[in-house]
């Protein structure tokens, strides 16, 4: 069973409800949607955190965020931008505006992909020099929640129409639309992925659909009263296992994910949990970005515990 190592305060770590979160340039990274902000810290010891704020950055409601090449992107849901971020530095890379509603982010190679809930398109832009490299309206989307890549296709979480839409994550080019009436989606709202599996988080039946990503067929549909899952707003892969945070019920379920199989439901004061929305993993720690409280919990899986 994962062990709670701390639950971070507002008042050190500078959390205003917490929407997302990523790692690079070994530091946690949170945005701060009420606060116009980013907090970083250290991942091996939490001490000495930097709040980015100011004008120089342009937040406004940041909510997604995605890392790599030691960068930051950030989307403002409030300016319609991303902002791009040195993690190293804590410099501004770039700014890139006119972008409806960043929902989502994800890196495919040299291409940052962003999910515009508020005009049902998905956008591609330059990881070099932040470029729009093209713009995909129609083909099912409508007001995509979520992106994820999985076997160089790019997932696409459509809240709106209960669809998951299958484009070429180098091209942009529609593969399929996966539909309600074979996989189960009920606003799809959160995704995650491996090399060859995609589980969707659905809002209101309180389901994962795991699809097989080379096959695009159905692997299983997660219910049922035991997960105790409702609002998967957030999940990761850590440890060959699921972690899904139920938003509604403040607690976290872990899965199998080769099997499916339920491990544990981590619930109670212990945990610190309030209105769980976001999660990022390393070296077997796990941080839950609480929202209401504007806490993170900092959890320590169990293999990690013994070593200690």
């Amino acid at each position: 069973m994962p062990q709670v190592a701390a639950v971070y305060s507002s008042t050190k770590f500078g959390f205003r409800e917490p929407a997302d979160m990523a790692l690079a340039a070994g530091n946690v990274w949170i945005t701060n949607q009420a606060g116009n902000s980013v907090t970083g810290f250290g991942w091996r010891s939490a001490g000495h955190p930097v709040v980015l704020t100011g004008p120089s950055y342009g937040f406004a409601a940041p909510g997604p965020i995605t890392t790599g090449h030691d960068h930051l992107w950030i989307g403002n849901t409030l300016a319609n931008s991303i902002t791009e971020v040195s993690a190293t530095d804590r410099s501004v890379t770039r700014k890139i505006a006119d972008v409806p509603t960043p929902d989502s982010l994800v890196l495919f190679g040299k291409q940052l992909w962003v999910a515009n809930a508020g005009a049902n398109s998905v956008s591609a832009f330059s990881v070099r020099t932040g470029a729009l490299i093209r713009t995909r309206h129609g083909r099912g989307l409508d007001h995509p929640d979520a992106l994820a890549v999985s076997n160089r296709r790019l997932w696409v979480a459509n809240a709106a129409a209960d669809t998951v839409t299958e484009l070429d994550a180098a091209t942009g080019a529609t593969d399929a639309t996966l539909r309600a009436r074979s996989f189960g989606f009920s606003r799809p709202v959160s995704e995650i992925a491996s090399h060859t599996r995609l589980w969707v988080g659905n809002e209101v039946t309180g389901t994962i659909t795991e699809v097989n990503t080379v096959t695009g067929k159905l692997v299983r549909t997660l219910s049922g009263g035991r997960y105790r899952l409702g609002g998967a707003m957030g999940m990761v892969l850590a440890d060959r296992k699921l972690w899904v945070t139920n938003t509604f019920g403040n607690s976290i379920t872990e899965i199998d994910a080769a099997t499916g199989k339920l491990i544990s439901v981590l619930a109670g004061p212990t945990y610190g949990f309030d209105h769980p929305v976001s999660m990022t993993a390393y070296r077997g720690r796990i941080w839950v970005a609480n929202s209401d409280a504007s806490t993170v919990t900092e959890l320590v899986t169990a293999a990690v515990s013994a070593v200690r």
